[in-house]
């Protein structure tokens, strides 16, 4: 009799676990998706000066993020994004035009990360 309890406990234990990262996966990605907008329309009105404010805040973000998501995802796609998000503030403090590509790159990768983690169909299958 405990090990049907047991088995039960673990899998609602898995199905909590899988719900509530989905929870915290989507609310990081909205607060880090509203920090590159912010980010890209400074460089569109090419005031460098308030994009490299925004770019030193984004940095802060994405240490926060990242720890967090070292624990729901892959580490490999968080390496990817890191690629780019290291290149935001140098390019921000030297007026770099491909700073829009690394914001688009990193916008594309955590929203990569979000279809990933959701349990779609084509996903379990």
């Amino acid at each position: 009799m405990k090990k049907p309890i047991i088995a039960a406990v673990m899998i609602l234990g898995i199905i909590g676990y899988s719900v509530t990262g989905i929870f915290i996966i989507k609310k990081e990605n909205s607060i880090l998706e509203a920090a590159l907008y912010e980010l890209k329309e400074y460089c569109l009105i090419n005031d460098m000066e308030s994009a490299e404010e925004k770019a030193e805040h984004f940095d802060m973000l994405w240490r926060k993020y990242r720890r967090k998501m070292s624990i729901i995802t892959k580490e490999d796609k968080l390496n990817e994004i890191e690629k780019s998000v290291s290149k935001i503030l140098p390019y921000a403090q030297d007026d770099n035009k491909e700073l829009l590509a690394e914001i688009e790159s990193i916008l594309h990768g955590i929203e990569t990360i979000y279809n990933d983690e959701v349990p779609y169909l084509h996903n379990i299958l």
